[in-house]
């Protein structure tokens, strides 16, 4: 009679281990692999924002054009592109003020307006005045600046100011020896 102790085989020895490694190694390189090769979405869609109400959600897209492509292209060999430059004048030369109302809809208890000054103003003011047959409201606001650009310090209209119904705007911008206004639509 043998007195055998039970004995504990080591861990490599067991086949599950080498199945459990080689599975592993598989994820880590599948993991690698898809971190920094796997397939870029040619599928993607641009909003067309050019022709919406103000206050109102874009409601068509337009596929990538040929150019959009021709930076993808770019980009995936490494060749530098210079960028796209705008055409015609500077907006900062000309004689008037250019801009567009960049945002202007309900925002809880009251109504925002946001616009976009195309040139770069050092100081100025705004003059809001909206009108619905009779009723006319006015306000000011000082000119902030940006990079390149500007903008009003916004308008917040208390809804208790406004009536229902459809609105006209109207922002006139005094800057810089220079003078632009800006118009649109509301419906409250």
């Amino acid at each position: 009679m043998s007195n055998t102790v039970g004995r504990k085989v080591p861990l490599y020895r067991h086949p599950w281990f080498y199945v459990g490694l080689v599975l592993l190694v598989a994820a880590a390189v599948f993991g690698i692999w898809f971190a920094f090769f796997r397939p870029q979405n040619t599928n993607t869609e641009v909003l067309d924002t050019s022709n919406n109400a103000i206050g109102s959600v874009p409601s068509e897209t337009k596929a990538k054009g040929k150019e959009t492509e021709k930076e993808d292209e770019n980009a995936t060999t490494g060749k530098k592109q210079t960028p796209t430059q705008y055409d015609g004048e500077d907006p900062n030369t000309l004689d008037e003020i250019t801009g567009y109302i960049s945002y202007a809809a309900v925002n809880y208890d009251h109504y925002s307006i946001r616009l976009t000054i195309n040139q770069y103003l050092s100081s100025g003011t705004c003059n809001l005045t909206m009108t619905s047959g009779s009723s006319t409201f006015t306000k000011a606001a000082e000119i902030a600046t940006s990079a390149s650009t500007s903008t009003c310090q916004g308008f917040d209209i208390p809804l208790s100011e406004l009536s229902s119904g459809s609105w006209q705007i109207s922002i006139k911008i005094s800057a810089d020896g220079k003078t632009g206004t800006i118009t649109g639509d509301a419906s409250l």
